[in-house]
């Protein structure tokens, strides 16, 4: 299978006698049946123009199926004068195979039933006649994929097919493209359906080393600081696994992939906390109201139970995302289901999966409608195993100690992904071209841009002092300063100012609580001494023997600009 995104789908009804003059073949200058190409309307016309790059003229258009291809069409605009329709057009009396009218053949070449040996208007205007009695209603598709240039991948589907060719009907047909078919105006003759463009990433390279170790193992554990894009990398990847439609150029049968029809892709977002537990991520028993009063208990799935009774099916993938992953008891929450979590222990179509007894045997557990399997059964087997279809990302803070170690069992059935403040990151967000500035040459003017090349060597060098007196776990993130304001210079100064007032100097004073010593070295303050950041301040005479010198910091955002930057340049110092 080698399904790929579609990016559009272009169609005609056969229903219109226009349409299939077209297709049909060249009969000489009588009835209409003079043309080799397809009109199009003019909003498909504009969709097409979008979809295939032309702005005038023509466009070279190669057409494709399974075991062949035309490779001398074009996308053009009408030869009339002040027309606005386009023409979809192919060699002399040569249209794409699969729109072609014959016998239709097992594996799918010719799908549209009718005499292709008629050689008078009149007579195939019966032939026409004769598929509009039958009622097999056939319409043209050309579908374009995602990232291929100017090639349409042909097919023709039935509304309503005959025994035999079930395989060519509407049902296997996308919810959304199908929809938008059947709504076409009857005096339209052409439609379009465009699929969603898919989402970028903003922590681009962070998403592409998840996606590497999901090829690996079905489990990954991104571990960092606060801050570093961990949260961003989830929804990034969470957007990217949204179902799109899937189409595989290369069959003819069995071709499409898609959420209306069950296949395709799922995804489930969880953050966890300290009451979350087994009986909210697997399976617990929650009261329910009784037919004649009172109340009583039923077994309820949770999300790990549902995603895998969803993805055990075929063409299915699974996701679920977990944030906060230490911020509950992890391996209480997952339990038994720890034993499934090892690729060589998921089920997979060619290889039989590690199972477990699923929770409370003696009564049944149903998943909600909509993660049924395709047939619509919910319910949950007696045995549980865990398909390799299902994937689970999570993200956990190196620096939040005030939760228990994550349980090493759980630990070592993750692929790890350590995640550190991304500084290129954020020299493209201030729009820098290093992402190792120099320092500011005392003798040139500042500049907006200089300020911000500031804020990223005062990132570079508070988290190098943090690092030798705590460790990497601590550092201060990217997003710290990823929301620079101001244009100027003494408004980008100020604001810079208000990042290391309002979430510097109270992150470090809660990761150094009565701790002045390190929080001044932190703060490049010398012991003892003082500088524009904040100053040692001895107690009174009479406190000596009981009370230690304290350090006294200056709110940066109420200085002068000038004494800011200075302020903010020593603080930056490494």
């Amino acid at each position: 299978m080698t399904a790929r995104p579609v990016e559009a789908v272009f169609f005609w009804p056969l229903r219109n006698i226009t349409t299939f003059r077209s297709i049909y073949g060249r009969l000489g200058s009588k009835g209409g049946y003079t043309k080799d190409f397809l009109q199009s309307p003019q909003a498909q016309q504009q969709a097409m123009d979008r979809v295939l790059g032309r702005t005038s003229g023509a466009v070279p258009v190669s057409y494709r199926w399974p075991g062949g291809h035309e490779p001398d069409g074009s996308w053009r605009e009408s030869a009339v004068a002040g027309d606005n329709r386009g023409q979809l057009a192919w060699p002399h009396n040569s249209p794409p195979l699969p729109w072609r009218v014959g016998n239709p053949d097992a594996d799918g070449r010719v799908t549209i039933e009718g005499d292709p040996t008629r050689t008078t208007a009149a007579q195939a205007n019966a032939v026409h006649a004769g598929i509009v009695q039958a009622g097999t209603k056939p319409w043209l598709l050309a579908i374009k994929l995602r990232n291929e240039a100017n090639v349409l991948h042909v097919r023709a589907y039935l509304e309503d097919p005959p025994a035999g060719l079930e395989d060519r009907g509407f049902a296997v047909l996308p919810s959304a493209l199908r929809q938008a078919m059947l709504s076409l105006p009857l005096n339209q003759g052409g439609g379009s359906f465009l699929a969603r463009e898919p989402a970028a990433p903003r922590a681009t390279r962070l998403v592409e080393r998840i996606q590497a170790a999901l090829a690996r193992g079905p489990n990954v554990l991104l571990v960092g600081p606060p801050g570093t894009g961990k949260t961003v990398a989830l929804e990034d990847l969470r957007l990217l696994y949204r179902s799109e439609t899937m189409f595989d150029p290369t069959i003819w049968g069995d071709a499409w992939t898609d959420e209306g029809r069950g296949d395709s892709r799922k995804t489930v977002s969880l953050v966890f906390h300290p009451s979350y537990s087994y009986e909210n991520f697997v399976a617990g028993l929650v009261p329910e109201a009784g037919a004649s009063g009172g109340f009583g208990l039923r077994t309820r799935a949770g999300p790990l139970l549902s995603m895998a009774h969803w993805a055990s099916s075929p063409r299915r993938e699974g996701l679920i995302v977990i944030d906060e992953f230490n911020r509950g008891a992890a391996a209480a929450a997952f339990g038994d289901m720890i034993a499934l979590l090892d690729k060589d222990k998921r089920a997979w179509p060619s290889a039989p999966a590690a199972t477990i007894e699923r929770p409370y045997p003696p009564a049944p557990i149903d998943v909600e409608a909509e993660y049924a399997a395709p047939g619509g059964s919910r319910t949950v087997p007696d045995k549980v195993s865990l398909p390799l279809a299902l994937k689970i990302v999570a993200a956990m803070n190196s620096s939040d100690r005030s939760v228990a170690p994550l349980d090493a069992a759980l630990r070592r059935r993750f692929e790890i992904i350590e995640v550190e403040p991304d500084y290129e990151a954020l020299a493209r967000r201030l729009g820098l071209a290093d992402a190792n500035p120099a320092p500011h040459d005392s003798a040139q003017p500042w500049t907006a841009e200089a300020v911000a090349a500031l804020a990223l060597r005062l990132l570079r060098a508070l988290n190098t002092r943090i690092g030798f007196i705590l460790g990497k776990d601590f550092l201060l993130g990217q997003a710290i300063f990823w929301d620079l304001g101001g244009q100027d210079v003494a408004s980008r100064a100020q604001s810079l100012a208000e990042r290391v007032d309002e979430r510097v100097v109270p992150m470090l004073r809660l990761t150094f609580i009565d701790q002045d010593e390190a929080l001044g070295a932190a703060l490049g303050i010398p012991s003892g001494g003082a500088n524009a950041l904040g100053r040692w301040e001895q107690p009174p005479q009479n406190l000596h023997v009981m009370a230690q010198a304290r350090l006294r910091l200056h709110a940066l955002s109420l200085l002068p600009a000038t004494e800011q930057i200075e302020a903010l340049a020593t603080l930056a110092r490494p």
